[in-house]
């Protein structure tokens, strides 16, 4: 994923993951959802401009298996 902090839109790239990922979800630190999108292969584009600046964690899951990355929104 990259940029790491990111400034408006954050790139996610899956072409190395071989998991069935359909759909990233992005969490506050507190847990709160507050951002869905589907996952395209191999790179997913994330408008995390409307969000306010801070810390998220980066979800992506695929059947019996979960990636988390941390990611700064500036």
């Amino acid at each position: 994923m990259y940029p790491n902090p990111a400034h408006g839109v954050l790139t996610v790239d899956l072409s190395e993951v071989n998991d069935d990922i359909t759909e990233l979800k992005l969490s506050d630190l507190g847990g709160r959802e507050v951002l869905r999108t589907k996952a395209e292969r191999p790179l997913t584009k994330v408008d995390v401009g409307a969000l306010p600046a801070g810390l998220y964690l980066l979800q992506a899951a695929s059947p019996g298996k979960v990636y988390r990355r941390r990611v700064a929104v500036e």
